[in-house]
Order: C-alpha cells, then structure tokens, then sequence
C-alpha cells in the first residue's frame, strides 16, 4: 500500500514515500533527457572530418569556418587534404564526413551541394618574359595530376599548342609564385591567379 487513510486525511506510507521520492527523480532524469534530445536536433556540435584540396581550403574555409566556429561552440573540425577526386573516395567510403571537391562525381552515396564555380586556365605575367611568350613554346607550370590541368592539355594539343618544358608541382600556390616570377606559363583556377597582383 502506497496511501494509509485516517480521520486527518491520507498519508503516504513508508512505500509510498520511497516511491514519490523516487518518482520525482525519475522525472527530472526524464525532463533532462528530453531538453538534452531537443538540444541535439537543435544545435550544431560534434567533431566532423572535412576533406578538401589544400588550394581550395585556402580560398574557401577562411570564408566559412570562423563564422561557423563562432556560432557553435562545441562544433570541432579535424581537417584533411588530398586531390579532389580522392577526398570524393574518401567521403564514399567513409573515412570523411563531408569534402569540398572541385568537379564532383555523381554518386549514389553522395549528396552533392553546389558551393561555387571556378575556371582554371593559362596564366602569365601581365609582362611576360621569354619562357612565357606563346608563339615560342614557352615553359608550363602545373600539377599533371588534377583532371582540369589534363582537360586543358587535351585542349591546348588539339589547338596546337606547344611547350618547351614542363615543371610539375602538386602546390598551386607554388605554381602561382613560379609564374608571378616569370618562370612560365601556369595552369591555375582564376581564384588563386588573381591573388597574385603581377598576373594580366
């Protein structure tokens, strides 16, 4: 019995007491259960892993994440570069949470958002030395693994033209100061070519 009635009205029993007691601590466990499950619908935290280019996370992450940061306190990034098309293999197979690639591939295990665009193209010198001048077969400057450096060198055979060289790098920043100096003519997005103000 959890009640015992007398002539002054009903009382708990020793049951009974045990059981509001307990009772009551269930339901503030219960009602911070709840607050704790609407918080996690609610607001952004966790530690996700981000894959992204180290040039694309140089000209798009300043722009996002201190923001993003700021807004939510208990959001932590553990960041990862690699080219593109292997943060894309990455994200399928799990071994990231998200990835900002250039030139996604469609598949079924991705959910692909459109961020911006981009052109990659020849750059030099708004003054281009000699291992810069098209009509001489000049010195390229590029990373022969990004499939836009690829496309556009299918592109340039088609139209004729020639280097004399090529000098390969996987850092676009380092492509971008070596044509800056005049070195040669780069294979660049516009973002990180128009960072360099000698460039035309």
């Amino acid at each position: 019995p959890l009640f015992v009635r007398t002539r002054t009205g009903v009382q708990l029993t020793r049951s009974g007491h045990k059981l509001f007691s307990r009772g009551r601590k269930l339901l503030t466990e219960w009602e911070d259960l709840v607050q704790d499950t609407l918080r996690d619908e609610t607001e952004v935290r966790g530690c996700y892993s981000l894959g992204c280019h180290p040039s694309v996370a140089l000209y798009t992450l300043p722009q996002v994440l201190p923001e993003l940061l700021a807004d939510h306190p208990e959001l932590n990034f553990n960041l990862a570069h690699d080219l593109s098309r292997k943060i894309t293999e990455r994200v399928i197979a799990f071994q990231l949470d998200f990835g900002i690639v250039i030139n996604p591939v469609k598949h079924p295990g991705l959910v692909i958002r459109k961020l911006g665009a981009d052109t990659v193209g020849l750059w030099t010198r708004s003054n281009p030395t000699s291992l810069q001048d098209l009509e001489t077969k000049p010195v390229l400057v590029c990373d022969p693994e990004l499939s836009q450096t690829q496309d556009l060198l299918k592109r340039c055979a088609k139209l004729g033209l020639e280097f004399s060289r090529q000098l390969n790098s996987s850092n676009l920043e380092v492509i971008a100061s070596l044509v800056s100096q005049g070195a040669g003519v780069g294979i660049l997005p516009s973002r990180v070519a128009t960072r360099i103000q000698e460039y035309g």
